[in-house]
């Protein structure tokens, strides 16, 4: 009866490990899906500077040898 009792005692003990780990595997999911988007956000707002400043050193240039 004392072995049943252990094996029970560290088959919970291992179920709540698993359990902990997939929570944290899921927080860490979810945590590198938001800085991936935030990643994909900066991206493009970086384009859309250098596309104005690639514009803006285009007119300038034109401007200068008229």
């Amino acid at each position: 009866m004392a072995l049943k009792n252990k094996f029970n005692n560290e088959q919970k003990e291992l179920k709540n490990r698993v359990k902990i780990a997939q929570d944290e595997i899921e927080r860490d999911e979810a945590s590198n899906e938001n800085k991936r988007h935030r990643i994909e956000v900066m991206q493009n707002d970086y384009r859309k500077i250098l596309n104005r400043f690639e514009e803006t050193k285009e007119r300038a240039n034109q401007e200068l040898f008229k």
